[in-house]
């Protein structure tokens, strides 16, 4: 019984030590199953944190690379502010500055805080900046997510590194809501400004807000293409020139273009209604020829990509109205038009146009035009059906203006135009021909005899009285006539003859005298007055005159021009345009020339020992002479002055050569390359006798000269007829937009001047002002000029 109650004693103890030993190993891997699980939570931890700080990397660089500033107020109405630390990046300023009351207001521009203020969360009414930053210094225990590094930290004041930042008064900041964003500009460390987008947290209001918080985004180069769209935009709508955006529905159908959009002037120009359908056809716009006009242009801009533009075009839908069109592709496939109302352009170049080929006073054609068309007329004669060319001259008009006035001179021209065109029947053109001429051409004739019988109906209607503001005026009359093709076949010859012919019925009493080839006395003159000038010519008879042009703007005389005159014959006629036209058509035009640059080169060194002398002269003066368009294309011409300008004998500047319009105009090609290599030698170059001929202004400005002349015939009439003012201003306005001068010829009287000089013209010279005079009397001349120059100008002529 003992031995069986040991063994199962034993059998127990052997029980109770496996026991024991189970739960110790049980305890055991308990035991090692949480610290398993430690290690794991730990692992998991450190993993987190690294994964956080990654992210919170990678977000602090997106911030960064994209330009934009987190911030969030530390308190509702403390101004103090956490900010990310993109804020180096973006303004260069240490995030942690901001935790110092308003250090971020600070660096506001101050015409912006008005707008940053809108955003800011109000301060506690009974709190101000301190106040609240020792609240939030006696909150220890009160942690906010600071977006300068990542972690937990209490707001506690920091040293700012902002200089010269204010105390901050929040008392009148309205509380935040939904708004939209602000652009403000906010100070960089460098001390510029840098534009940001002020981007507020728009959270519900009804949830529990800490303050204001919000994102600051840079927008420099945004806000810069946004403001240049809106710029454009703005200058688009604003634009008088119209605008149209075009596209076709069916790119291969052109009659499918529809309008999309336009501009205000698009509008105004074509009558469209502000809220004009934005579908609308073209069809509907324009009709007909127009139509078709812009649509085969907008057809072939939109396959071609070709830009095509249109000049002076008009439509019968808006009458009155000229149009530059201009077609452009849009990248988008869209094609943008252009309308640019050029109306009152079109309008003065109709005027210039007419003033250069009309006659100012009488509004007849001039002699340029005339000789166009008796060109053409000409050209058609034949000895069964003729035409002829007949010049009147009015006998006495000098008397009249003398003893009337000019006012019933320039009356008298106006009523016998208008009385040659409205009762002479078988005339194609009446023109102005000279100050008292008229010139008619017929229109083809069965015979000489009938173009005779219409001179004699001109000279019957002629006869009888004209009334000029009540009296009753008797004028005789001189008319001459040449007949094609007996006489010629060009416009040149049938004026030459018949002018000859016009001298003699001055000389007789005939009414109507023809050309007569056989017996010619005025060939015979004028081979008299050819031989008389090459003698003069051999045996130095000639010597120049000089006619004073008066400087308008500073009543100086800058310049003279050189005329040719016989010594000791005061008659201007010995040397008129008509006997240089002589020299032109013979040999005699290549030694005149040159004897006329070599005086003048002469004059020109007197005239500077005399400023040296203080004889008169105040500054070096120009001489200009007239260079025939014949001696312009002589190449020998070319030669001869390089000759002069080496030798010395022309001083660089002070020799101007005046070459008339239209035989500028014959070559404009030819005339640019002599003008360029005789402008090198110092040769100057002005346009003479602009208007009589169809250069237009913007020609001249790629021609090597330095201004213009307007023709004499352009100042009758400008003291009288606002009109023609206006031309002559426009004249000169244009002419100073080229960066050319414009000079006046044929001054008669004061009235004219004051005009000129109201009008900004540079110079003048005219019986008015000055005839021309020997060299040895210009020094007095001058002197004179400039003295009288102060009552007729009022400028200042103190050197």
């Amino acid at each position: 019984m003992a031995r069986r109650l040991r063994r199962r004693l034993r059998e127990l103890e052997e029980i109770t030590i496996q026991a024991q030993n189970a739960a110790a190993a049980s305890a055991a891997a308990i035991s090692d199953e949480r610290t398993l699980a430690v290690e794991r939570e730990n692992a998991l931890k450190a993993q987190a944190e690294r994964d956080t700080q990654t992210i919170r990397q990678a977000f602090d660089d997106a911030l960064e690379r994209a330009g934009v500033v987190l911030f969030q107020q530390s308190t509702k109405g403390n101004d103090c502010f956490y900010v990310s630390t993109s804020m180096r990046s973006v303004l260069g300023w240490s995030p942690p500055s901001f935790l110092r009351p308003g250090a971020l207001r600070g660096i506001v521009h101050p015409d912006d805080l008005r707008a940053f203020d809108k955003f800011m969360a109000p301060a506690a009414p009974d709190s101000d900046a301190a106040g609240s930053d020792k609240a939030t210094s006696n909150k220890p225990d009160s942690e906010l997510i600071d977006l300068t590094s990542g972690d937990a930290v209490t707001a506690t004041p920091l040293a700012s590194s902002v200089e010269d930042l204010g105390e901050l008064d929040l008392s009148d900041m309205t509380a935040p809501c939904k708004r939209p964003e602000a652009i403000i500009r906010l100070r960089s460390a460098d001390g510029t400004w840098v534009r940001l987008a002020l981007r507020p947290d728009d959270a519900d209001a009804s949830e529990p807000r800490t303050g204001a918080a919000g994102a600051l985004i840079t927008v420099e180069q945004a806000v810069s293409s946004v403001a240049v769209s809106e710029w454009f935009t703005k200058l688009v709508q604003n634009d008088p020139a119209g605008c149209l955006i075009l596209e076709f529905i069916d790119a291969a159908d052109p009659f499918s273009l529809v309008i999309r959009a336009t501009n205000a002037a698009a509008r105004q120009i074509f009558n469209l209604d502000e809220e004009f359908d934005r579908d609308l056809a073209l069809d509907d716009l324009l009709a007909g020829s127009s139509a078709q006009l812009v649509r085969s242009a907008v057809f072939d801009v939109y396959h071609t990509g070709e830009t095509i533009t249109a000049e002076r075009l008009s439509f019968t839908e808006i009458p009155g109205i000229h149009l530059d069109m201009r077609v452009i592709r849009l990248d988008d496939g869209a094609v943008g038009v252009t309308f640019k109302d050029v109306t009152s352009i079109v309008a003065i170049e109709n005027r210039l146009r007419k003033q250069a080929s009309h006659d100012a006073l009488t509004g007849l054609p001039s002699r340029s035009l005339l000789e166009e068309r008796l060109d053409l007329a000409a050209a058609k004669a034949s000895q069964t059906s003729p035409i002829a060319v007949i010049l009147v001259d009015i006998v006495g008009l000098s008397a009249i203006n003398e003893n009337y006035g000019l006012n019933h001179g320039d009356e008298l021209l106006k009523k016998v135009g208008d009385r040659l065109v409205r009762e002479v029947r078988g005339i194609s053109v009446v023109a102005r021909f000279g100050d008292d001429e008229f010139a008619l051409v017929t229109s083809t004739c069965c015979s000489a005899a009938e173009a005779i019988a219409v001179a004699d109906s001109a000279a019957a209607e002629l006869a009888h009285p004209f009334d000029i503001r009540g009296h009753l005026v008797d004028v005789n009359f001189s008319i001459g006539m040449a007949v094609a093709p007996d006489h010629g076949y060009d416009a040149r010859s049938l004026l030459r003859d018949a002018s000859a012919a016009l001298r003699d019925a001055k000389d007789s009493d005939g009414a109507v005298v023809v050309f007569q080839k056989v017996g010619d006395s005025e060939s015979i003159r004028r081979l008299a007055v050819l031989n008389e000038l090459r003698e003069s010519l051999d045996n130095n008879q000639l010597e120049l005159r000089f006619i004073p042009q008066l400087d308008l703007r500073t009543g100086r005389v800058r310049k003279v021009e050189a005329v040719p005159r016989w010594s000791n014959d005061n008659d201007p006629s010995r040397m008129s345009v008509e006997l240089l036209e002589l020299a032109e058509q013979s040999a005699l035009i290549q030694p005149l020339t040159r004897w006329l640059l070599t005086e003048a080169a002469r004059a020109s060194r007197e005239m500077r020992q005399f400023q040296q002398d203080a004889h008169g002269f105040h500054d070096p003066i120009i001489v200009s002479l007239n260079l025939s368009s014949r001696n312009l294309f002589d190449p020998d011409l070319e030669t001869f002055i390089e000759l002069m300008a080496r030798s010395g004998e022309i001083a660089p500047g002070q020799i101007e050569l005046e070459v008339n319009e239209p035989g500028l105009m014959d070559d404009p090609s030819a005339s640019q390359e002599i003008l360029e290599r005789l402008t090198a030698q110092g040769i100057s170059f002005v346009v003479d006798q602009f208007g009589t001929g169809y250069t237009s202004l913007a020609t001249m400005r790629h021609l090597a000269v330095r201004g213009l002349k307007i023709d004499r015939s352009y100042l009758v009439s400008i003291a009288a007829v606002p009109s023609d003012a206006a031309v002559i201003r426009s004249t000169i306005e244009l002419s100073h937009e080229l960066g050319l001068f414009a000079a006046a010829t044929g001054v008669t009287d004061q009235d004219v001047l004051s005009l000129l000089v109201e009008f900004g013209c540079d110079f003048a010279q005219g019986p008015f002002l000055s005839e021309a005079v020997p060299l040895s009397m210009l020094a007095e001349r001058v002197a004179r000029i400039e003295s009288t120059a102060r009552a007729w100008l009022g400028a200042d002529l103190t050197i």
